[in-house]
């Protein structure tokens, strides 16, 4: 039925390995779409840890 995918050690977010290749840049076609949300600096700021500079980069 359904298994649990694995999660790589000391993951933040716990994210599976495939949440973080589908969000990685590196599987990213050349020519983003502007709307694609890994170019959003407020989505980079929160990946890095840094709240404040994603809770400012929104406004």
């Amino acid at each position: 039925v359904w298994r649990v995918a694995d999660v790589p050690e000391n993951d933040k977010f716990q994210y599976t390995y495939f949440a973080h290749r589908i969000n990685s840049f590196d599987t990213a076609p050349k020519n983003l779409l502007a709307s694609d949300s890994r170019l959003r600096p407020d989505r980079y700021a929160l990946e890095m840890g840094d709240l404040s500079k994603s809770g400012s980069e929104k406004s």
